[in-house]
């Protein structure tokens, strides 16, 4: 609604000051206001911008696990796109090559991830590794990975992944179901809202 937009605006506006702030030469080389710049991209889905601003922090040295962690998941996000037309048919080898590059680098980011960082950050390394398998074609495995995420970290923030997984290997009895699934545990989750909408159509 038009209070959500407000709180929109008012971020946007921050985060093109703080643009402006990192164009100073004393605040330039700033790892931290990269960083920061980078997740609040992020946040406004504005990937492009984020991924430029996070790899600016990475290159001068931010230690902010932040960094790969959103990194990581702008691979994702491409791993899914490029994944929309694979099911369980053939499908092309450059759109199965796409998939598989975007999420070995969602894996390599999330692996640079300090030890210790909870477990969000393992479950999107886990993410990463069953995205990849789904990539490669290896259906048997993505489902199996899809059941081990599932009992190990239950409903926590992320697990909706394996439920648009399961939808799209399409062995899954229940494909539908395993979409409204995705959308009760992500109330805004634009993937499985777009895929369902297909199904329907």
């Amino acid at each position: 609604g038009a209070d959500i937009r407000e709180k929109l605006d008012a971020v946007e506006r921050a985060l093109s000051e703080l643009e402006s702030l990192l164009r100073e030469p004393d605040l330039a080389d700033s790892p931290e206001g990269w960083a920061l710049l980078g997740r609040g991209r992020y946040f406004v889905g504005d990937e492009p911008r984020s991924e430029a601003a996070l790899l600016r922090a990475r290159q001068l040295g931010s230690t902010d696990p932040a960094v790969p962690y959103h990194l990581g998941r702008i691979c994702l996000d491409r791993a899914a796109i490029a994944t929309l037309h694979v099911s369980g048919e053939p499908v092309s080898h450059r759109a199965r090559a796409a998939a598989r590059d975007w999420s070995a680098k969602a894996a390599a980011h999330f692996g640079g991830l300090p030890s210790g960082t909870g477990e969000t950050r393992e479950i999107d390394r886990h993410i990463a590794e069953t995205y990849l398998a789904f990539a490669e074609g290896d259906f048997a495995i993505t489902l199996r990975l899809c059941e081990q995420g599932l009992a190990k970290f239950g409903e926590a923030m992320g697990t909706e992944e394996y439920w648009l997984l399961r939808y799209r290997v399409k062995s899954w009895p229940d494909p539908i179901g395993a979409l409204n699934e995705g959308i009760r545990l992500r109330p805004h989750y634009a993937w499985a809202y777009f895929c369902r909408g297909i199904e329907k159509s």
